[in-house]
């Protein structure tokens, strides 16, 4: 018993008349005004064990009270400054938080915004710290190269000039 409202915008002006019916959203989510819209985040993707300042930019992003990502690992404070447009959030990926696409829920002015796959957890890259030795001619046969860094992993992969190398 009530009226059956469709999700949407309400973007001009509407008049509900009956009294005494109640009007149900069944599914979705009505907004006065436009709804709140994500354009863009930058960075899109965080390496574990590291923090990052992440820029979220769109409009209807005024008054965000609150931000959290779908993976519970995943720390999130919010920095002052934030506008209708932009805001910044500083995101931290403990070393244990789990890979792979993370949703984005805020609380704004405008109203609930989730975003879908809003930013990608990886694996820390392998990173070089030294090759030794720093120089190999062509014609001298089989030169071991000793390569330290770090995040490396048995999957790891050398490559000079996009060939492959054996390693162990």
């Amino acid at each position: 018993n009530g009226i059956a409202v469709p999700p949407g915008d309400v973007t001009d002006t509407v008049r509900w008349a009956l009294r005494g019916i109640p009007y149900v959203v069944e599914s979705g989510t009505v907004s006065v005004g436009r709804s709140p819209e994500i354009t863009s985040i930058v960075p899109s993707s965080l390496e574990v064990g590291t923090t990052a300042d992440v820029l979220v930019s769109g409009s209807r992003l005024a008054g965000v009270e609150s931000a959290a990502f779908g993976n519970p690992r995943l720390g999130v404070v919010i920095k002052p400054g934030g506008t209708d447009s932009q805001f910044t959030l500083t995101v931290t990926a403990p070393a244990d938080a789990a890979f792979g696409a993370a949703d984005l829920l805020l609380l704004l002015d405008a109203g609930e915004l989730v975003q879908g796959a809003a930013l990608i957890v990886k694996a820390q890259a392998p990173r070089l710290t030294r090759v030794t030795p720093t120089q190999v001619f062509t014609g001298q046969g089989g030169t071991v190269l000793q390569i330290d860094g770090e995040n490396l992993r048995a999957d790891t992969v050398a490559q000079v000039d996009g060939q492959s190398l054996a390693t162990t």
